[in-house]
């Protein structure tokens, strides 16, 4: 269960939900890597998405904030089609990987641009300035110590995802267990319809 409203804090980040079918996809892939490199550890498939913004510890006074200004800043985004493409990567780079990702192709500059907007969003906040390059992305394992993947990515039989429809934002809870983390939904941000004018 999400943390109740005793609690002053609250975990947060924003982004978009994958379909059920590719999420499972790249949960096999990272768990059959995980067999032959143990300390490749798959991120569940129920946890698979794209992140937009992590904004972490959040006082639970400047939720309705967020999700206000989320919302008025995202009324007038049309909700769009990506795609996911066929190719492996690594954070920070294959040589020294820590997190195994899909990249993102057509409909990355509507990602871009999204992400631009809940920068604005969210600048109340005075979010410590993050000097990496946003990366629309689907992370789908990561590994505790880093080592040299560049010669895991040519086995890995990866697949293209096209036309995947993205008509919300999506607020989330993080909690943190022993079992890992849960993700809840508390906000969903409506993109219009592409025929609303």
């Amino acid at each position: 269960m999400p943390a109740d409203n005793n609690t002053i804090y609250k975990r947060i980040f924003i982004g978009i939900s994958i379909p059920e079918d590719i999420s499972r996809f790249y949960y096999d892939m990272a768990s059959a890597l995980n067999k032959t490199y143990s300390s490749v550890k798959p991120v569940s498939s129920r946890n698979i998405h794209l992140t937009l913004k992590f904004l972490g510890r959040t006082n639970i006074s400047d939720l309705e904030k967020i999700k206000s200004c989320l919302h008025k800043g995202l009324k007038d985004i049309h909700s769009f089609e990506y795609n996911i493409e066929d190719r492996i990567d690594a954070f920070p780079r294959l040589k020294n990987a820590r997190i195994i990702y899909s990249s993102i192709g057509n409909g990355k500059e509507k990602i871009e641009n999204i992400y631009k907007i809940i920068l604005k969003a969210v600048s109340f906040m005075n979010l410590a300035e993050d000097n990496k390059k946003f990366t629309p992305h689907i992370t789908i394992a990561r590994i505790k110590n880093s080592f040299d993947f560049t010669n895991m990515v040519p086995g890995i039989r990866a697949k293209e995802f096209k036309n995947i429809n993205c008509d919300r934002v999506l607020v989330y809870e993080s909690i943190l267990s022993e079992k890992g983390a849960e993700y809840f939904i508390i906000d969903e941000i409506f993109l219009k319809n592409k025929k609303e004018r």
